[in-house]
């Protein structure tokens, strides 16, 4: 579970001038609280509903090392104990007795410059869960007057202070903080994602002469709801204190006439690690239930028989949150079990939706994209993943390299195809249209248009390409709907045009090349391609030159029902735009064979 952060500093600024001594152990309470809930309706959540943890511990900070502009900071948990933080009754407490066992005694070091965190250094023995709550204590001891961006447990993000006297309130943006994958699950899709609202503020008080934090004290609130359905919601409330003990007992300091000859003297079990929190991986106690048994469980309500019932939703969430804590092994001996075989098509949507690389190894494992008897199974999950929020360089890697193998079922090679083509586009809604897997995929693409002769090959990669929605393709899908060689190509080019947002359209090229197929100025062309390009041109932002030739065509037109959709298509654009239909009127209007319009 996500600590939230505080933070650990030794500031040397001109404003709060902390002046810790070195080598002097100063000695605090610290304890923290993580509690859960449905947000009331003012979006508040009420404490003595909720449910969660609280820590309590001792901590001993103390400054080992500095020169003018490097500080290292050696942090410490003397104890601590973990109960409710809603007062229960022991039958109901189940934190009742629960010890610290993922807090170590193992200290971390914290490397200060200009009275920002840099880095830490944590013991190769320390569990991350251990780390990532002195993360978060050590985040609280930092203060800086000037703001700005800090780095700390949150992530990168930005700060702002307001002191006075003694009294230091610091503020974070949240939606500011950029941090490495949390594992966290959303959507890039508006529709489908969350709305967060989210507060996080620290209030100091330093000593009389300003020179340590005499307390500490961090909410942080944060309340999320689906976009679609605002009652599913959820709150979170993290509250932090740290209150100043003491300074006794021994004097402690590291040598070295360098920051580096200090931190090499800490010993080879201390290796660099990010202030930002790390993600943490769940593992199996005795306590804990294996997935195989989750699945047996939850067997019956997987069955074809209860989709679309409740009872099949919760099935399905259980064994999800499961699985996404499941390694490849375990997830393929699930998969393998004869038990399970009425219910692989429902395991397969589970694991196409767990995310991780572990469950998409696991499935490529099991199916065989050359097994024409496997295509239900290998275009359920192809369909799948094509609509995962956060797809991993490692699957799109490994459907290229499927793509690339002349996969011999004309079907499983198109469902490669569009769902390599969708993932790519979902990369981009993420802002990594720049990796270089969406270059390669991209790449592909081209290339397949190229290395296949048959047409049904080229609409797939046509329509891929589609599905991607990557701009650069435009022209080249434009030259395609132009010059390819049957009707059957150019109507799937100028299908795929539709799927590009109407800025991309109007680029002269492509402007150039639909004219040219609806005025057939160099050959024939079918009427349904004639129809679609007509419809590109009316559809996005037409000029009055391109209404004129298309007004003008009508007159010169052996079909009747593309003369009758053309004129259908003109009323509306013009029945829409008022200017343009004026601007028209002296040109075109006033000639008779043009009454109907």
């Amino acid at each position: 579970m996500k600590i939230f952060a505080v933070s650990f500093l030794v500031s040397i600024s001109s404003v709060f001038a902390l002046t810790y001594e070195t080598g002097t152990p100063y000695r605090y309470s610290y304890s923290t609280d993580v509690l859960l809930n449905e947000p009331t309706n003012e979006g508040q959540l009420s404490i003595k509903s909720s449910t969660g943890f609280k820590l309590d511990s001792n901590v001993q900070v103390t400054l080992v090392w500095k020169n003018e502009q490097n500080i290292l900071g050696k942090l410490e948990i003397l104890e601590c104990k973990l109960t409710s933080a809603v007062p229960r009754n022991d039958a109901d407490n189940v934190f009742s007795g629960a010890p610290c066992n993922q807090v170590t005694k193992d200290p971390i070091y914290v490397h200060f410059k200009d009275s920002k965190i840099v880095q830490l250094f944590a013991s190769t023995e320390d569990p991350t869960p251990s780390v990532n709550i002195k993360r978060g204590i050590a985040s609280l001891f930092q203060v800086n007057k000037n703001g700005g961006r800090e780095v700390d447990a949150s992530g990168d993000c930005l700060v702002h202070y307001i002191n006075t006297g003694n009294n230091v309130i610091k503020s974070k943006d949240y939606t500011s903080c950029i941090k490495p994958d949390s594992g966290e699950f959303t959507s890039p899709r508006v529709i489908l994602g969350l709305i967060r609202d989210s507060a996080i503020t620290t209030t100091y008080v330093l000593s009389d002469d300003k020179s340590i934090i005499k307390s500490a004290t961090s909410v942080e609130s944060h309340v999320s709801r689906v976009t679609m359905r605002k009652a599913l919601s959820s709150a979170v409330l993290s509250r932090q204190s740290l209150s100043y003990l003491n300074s006794e007992g021994e004097q402690f300091t590291v040598d070295g006439n360098s920051l580096d000859e200090a931190i090499a003297n800490l010993g080879n079990n201390y290796l660099s690690v990010s202030p930002i929190t790390d993600f943490v991986q769940q593992h199996c106690t005795k306590e804990c239930r294996p997935a195989a048994e989750i699945v047996a469980e939850n067997r019956e309500h997987l069955k074809s028989d209860y989709l679309a019932k409740v009872e099949l939703s919760s099935a399905y969430l259980t064994v999800l949150e499961k699985f996404r804590n499941c390694g490849k092994e375990e997830i393929l001996s699930i998969l393998m079990d004869d038990n399970n075989q009425e219910i692989v098509p429902q395991l397969i949507d589970i694991v196409a939706v767990t995310q991780t690389n572990a469950a998409h190894e696991a499935m490529v494992e099991i199916l065989d994209f050359n097994n024409a008897d496997m295509l239900d199974l290998i275009d359920r999950y192809l369909v799948s993943v094509s609509y995962l929020s956060h797809p991993s360089h490692d699957i799109l890697e490994n459907l290229l390299k499927i793509s690339k193998n002349d996969v011999e079922n004309e079907k499983i090679r198109e469902s490669v195809a569009l769902s390599l083509g969708a993932l790519v586009h979902t990369l981009c809604l993420l802002g990594k249209c720049d990796s270089q897997i969406v270059q390669d995929t991209s790449d592909w693409f081209k290339e397949a248009l190229d290395k296949y002769e048959e047409d049904t090959d080229k609409v797939i990669f046509l329509r891929a390409m589609s599905n991607s929605k990557l701009s650069d393709h435009v022209p080249l899908i434009a030259n395609y709907a132009v010059h390819g060689k049957s009707s059957k190509v150019h109507v799937a080019a100028l299908e795929s045009l539709k799927m590009f947002d109407g800025s991309v359209l109007t680029a002269p090229e492509v402007r150039q090349s639909l004219n040219e197929i609806y005025h057939q100025n160099h050959r024939k062309y079918e009427s349904a391609a004639r129809s679609n390009a007509a419809g590109l041109i009316l559809n996005n932002n037409p000029s009055q030159q391109e209404i004129t030739n298309l007004v003008l065509s009508l007159t010169d037109q052996d079909n009747l029902e593309l003369t009758a959709f053309m004129q259908r298509k003109i009323k509306d654009v013009l029945k829409n735009n008022v200017k343009l239909r004026r601007s028209l009127e002296d040109d075109i209007m006033k000639d008779p064979k043009n009454f109907q319009l």
